[in-house]
């Protein structure tokens, strides 16, 4: 499309209505990409308002990893513990021994 004078300043007033893109291009006869393109040469905004962000505040926090989940047998010593993880494996006197010394 070649756009006149009285082409933009139709677009112009179409894009102050906050009609989309489609319809603008629907009433001028072009694309959609056109009337995008030309808006953003002549750096005008076609009203887009994006949506406001909305923050959850339903949404339930897990707490799985901060509440003690029971007593475990060690996996070295066999002797039972005080388990703050499923990824505890070892009590903390195992933790404290390396495989090397005595403990």
């Amino acid at each position: 499309m070649i756009w006149t004078p009285n082409s933009i300043g139709r677009l112009i007033e179409l894009s102050k209505t906050k009609l989309s893109s489609t319809k603008i291009a629907n009433e001028l006869g072009t694309t959609k990409n056109a009337v995008i393109g030309k808006l953003h040469r002549i750096k005008i905004k076609n009203g887009h308002i994006p949506k406001p962000v909305q923050l959850r505040t339903n949404k339930k926090v897990s707490i799985s990893h901060f509440k003690k989940l029971g007593k475990k047998p060690c996996n070295l010593c066999k002797k039972m513990f005080m388990s703050y993880s499923k990824h505890d494996r070892f009590c903390d006197g195992c933790k404290r021994c390396s495989p090397y010394t005595d403990c």
